[in-house]
């Protein structure tokens, strides 16, 4: 039996604007890759560890769909089943965060903060 999360096309794109993202692909259009829930990728490193982690990518977008122009990708690559799970934790977590209540989703000035560690190969993923 194959892992469901193994059909889902969830990838990596390395921009040119020198972002990196993660996200659903959801269609190829001509020269349009429309990604759904797109989260960017950060990294730091500190002693000796090299941590990733997501953020929201285009916070202020009413939608949850990208369209990246293809001559925009420098580089684009599959996840392995690991990161697919935590990519739609992230985004499960996110959902769970909406409010329709027009809250500007802070309590008490808090801003979020990774809630999940994971190392693979001596990398931190959050």
């Amino acid at each position: 039996m194959t892992d469901p999360l193994s059909e889902l096309n969830i990838q990596q794109f390395n921009l040119s604007s020198g972002d990196s993202i993660i996200g659903l692909v959801k269609s190829i259009s001509g020269t349009l890759v429309v990604v759904e829930k797109p989260l960017s990728i950060a990294r730091s490193v500190s002693n000796g560890m090299e941590a990733h982690y997501f953020s929201v990518y285009m916070p202020l977008s009413e939608s949850n769909m990208v369209k990246i122009n293809y001559s925009n990708i420098v580089a684009m690559s599959d996840v392995s089943v690991e990161i697919k799970e935590k990519y739609i934790r992230t985004c499960l977590d996110d959902d769970e965060g909406v409010d329709d209540d027009n809250d500007d989703g802070y309590e008490n000035d808090e801003i979020e903060t990774p809630t999940e560690t994971i190392i693979i190969k001596n990398r931190t993923y959050h």
